[in-house]
């Protein structure tokens, strides 16, 4: 039996008394004009700009009925019929891809499934589906992707798998890395809740290392300090949390060394290749995604594919992810070598790096002070940089704000005690930037060349991370991460308010420590 779409938000957000003249399609609130002023409507409002939707209009009731039942008629979908529930998911694809979102979150909440869009890092609500088309949106997403760990979806397992090369994603969009977790709805049913990572064909970028980490939001010194690393052996370590360009600052450092240097041979090993890197082989780890494996057997898979590198003559590699101990210390191998390697890795910050590389030696065995040793051999450690990315502000319609007017108390007195009395703030949004007051993220970033001196104070148990910090900083001129957001802020380039979420601290984080 065919079921009819609601395009109604959650109704656990929206007060009975309007729910039946608002509703969402396509990333878009529809407002019935009657409603304007109501405070149920400038309270809904609020709610909705905080998660994210900005983007409203307002329609005649006669217009609104229309679209409603139009759109409404237009979605009598059969969820049991694939070909119908797979026009429904190209149309998700479709609009995510023309608003450059890098995620969606495709969340079943038992009676309603609603799909959200990560766009300039903002969290969207774009569309709700009823409990069987829902389900349905997510059988089909699970259906086209490749390297499954099990046949057909489930909502009883943890899931990964991967769409590339099929019809329903956008030509830019080279793969989309798909991941189930088994949830739970209010009423105790089980369910699932699915995020899609989409990863743009990134062939398409060129130009120097310069031009390209400058785009990326790099200042002058730290690509200068990047340029200096890429001459050097040893281990680079890219950090961040998830979500913030970690992998697109290593295809662009790669991609450009490559460029540079067609007489050496660069190899990969990931699992599994995310982007095409032109100049690059790119090694597989094993395609094998039995759920049953143990995190050792998994390990030896990675770890199994980087020792293969070792035997095909490579000059330079790129260890996707050091995920494992088994990585850490096959990383660490390569660079004692004699070789350049190029990694991610989860950190809190730049030297935070070396802190955890050196619990993961010390948990698959070795001793602390011999762990701290081979992490911080000068044959080992090159570079550490830790990245954050930030949502940049339209230019045009971005707002001025000086220390007199209305904002936050708490912002605005950490803001003076940094020496900004004027900045800008998020706009009512326009065409320019599609009615979001954003239009791209740029990175708040720390780079550091390790040198010897460096080396023997992170050696020193205890007080080498914070000696090491000192002397990066005062000796070095280094700048951290928030000091990169805090010239943004004085910049105009990003809402103090937006950083400060982003940044996972407040502005003045630093001088608190």
């Amino acid at each position: 039996m065919p079921h009819a779409v609601s395009h109604s938000l959650p109704s656990e957000i929206i007060p009975v008394s309007i729910r039946d003249r608002v509703f969402l399609d396509s990333g878009i609130l529809y407002v019935s004009e009657e409603l304007q002023g109501k405070p149920e409507l400038v309270q809904f409002i609020a709610i909705n700009r905080v998660r994210g939707n900005k983007i409203f209009t307002y329609l005649p009731p006669e217009e609104f009925n229309e679209k409603n039942n139009e759109l409404n008629k237009s979605k009598d979908i059969d969820a049991t019929n694939d070909n119908e529930v797979e026009k429904v998911i190209k149309k998700i694809l479709n609009a995510a891809y023309s608003k450059h979102a890098s995620d969606i979150h495709v969340l079943d909440k038992g009676a309603y499934t609603i799909v959200r869009t990560r766009i300039h890092g903002q969290l969207i609500d774009f569309e709700t589906y009823p409990k069987e088309l829902g389900k349905a949106v997510q059988r089909v997403f699970y259906s086209k992707s490749s390297s499954t760990s099990r046949p057909e979806m489930s909502v009883e397992h943890r899931l990964e798998s991967r769409i590339v090369g099929s019809d329903i994603l956008p030509k830019a969009i080279h793969s989309a890395r798909l991941h189930t977790e088994p949830t739970e709805t209010q009423h105790r049913e089980k369910a699932a809740s699915m995020f899609l990572r989409l990863l743009y064909d990134s062939t398409k970028a060129s130009g120097t290392l310069e031009q390209r980490m400058g785009q990326l939001g790099f200042t002058e010194q730290q690509i200068r300090t990047l340029r200096y690393l890429t001459a050097r052996t040893g281990l680079v370590v890219l950090s961040g949390p998830t979500g913030h360009g970690k992998s697109t600052a290593l295809v662009h450092l790669m991609e450009s060394m490559a460029a540079e240097n067609p007489g050496k041979c660069f190899v990969s090993v990931e699992d599994p290749p995310e982007y095409p890197i032109r100049g690059v082989i790119q090694f597989l780890v094993s395609t094998a995604t039995d759920e049953e494996s143990s995190l050792e057997e998994l390990a030896k898979r990675y770890n199994d594919a980087i020792a293969g590198t070792m035997r095909s003559d490579l000059d330079v590699c790129m260890i996707g992810e050091m995920r494992y101990p088994e990585t850490v210390k096959a990383a660490i191998n390569i660079a004692m070598s004699g070789h350049s390697v190029y990694s991610t890795f989860h950190a809190n910050n730049a030297l935070g790096i070396v802190s955890r590389m050196v619990n993961f030696l010390t948990s698959a065995g070795a001793s602390y002070q011999e762990a701290l040793e081979t992490v911080c051999d000068v044959n080992v450690l090159a570079g550490l940089v830790y990245q954050r990315l930030l949502p940049v502000l339209c230019p045009e319609c971005k707002r001025k704000m000086t220390q007199g007017d209305e904002y936050p108390e708490d912002i605005k007195t950490r803001l003076a005690g940094k020496g900004i009395e004027e900045f800008y703030v998020v706009g009512p949004g326009c065409s320019h930037c599609n009615k979001m007051g954003i239009v791209g993220q740029t990175v708040a970033a720390e780079v550091i060349a390790v040198d010897p001196e460096m080396l023997a104070l992170l050696r020193t148990p205890g007080t080498g991370i914070q000696q090491a910090r000192e002397y990066w900083l005062q000796d070095k001129q280094g700048q951290t991460y928030v000091q990169h957001a805090i010239e943004l802020i004085r910049q105009g380039l990003v809402d103090p308010i937006r950083a400060e979420e982003r940044l996972g601290v407040p502005i003045d984080f630093e001088t608190q420590r």
